[in-house]
């Protein structure tokens, strides 16, 4: 005979035991609530990134509009001008 070891077989023993299902539940609810949190700061986050948005187009709209009245009151102003007869004013003789 060879000394050769015969493989036995091993009792598959699972060597993690089970975990008892509060603490499983536990984890669960856990892990639920912190995707929950996160999804809710993300929205928080977009909503203010919108609203930030919103305002700079707010912005940016009035002051298109104060641009078109200035040029309105400028090519106004230079219209009134070019109608404007220059008259000359008359001279006083200084008395001596």
């Amino acid at each position: 005979m060879t000394n050769e070891k015969k493989s036995t077989p091993k009792t598959t023993r699972n060597l993690v035991k089970k975990a008892p299902e509060k603490i499983v539940a536990h984890a669960l609810n856990t892990a639920i609530s912190t995707v929950e949190k996160a999804a809710v700061t993300d929205v928080k986050r977009t909503a203010k990134r919108a609203q930030r948005t919103e305002m700079k187009l707010e912005k940016a709209k009035k002051a298109a509009t104060a641009a078109k009245k200035d040029a309105k009151r400028a090519t106004g102003f230079s219209a009134t001008i070019e109608k404007m007869e220059v008259k000359e004013a008359p001279t006083r003789k200084i008395k001596e």
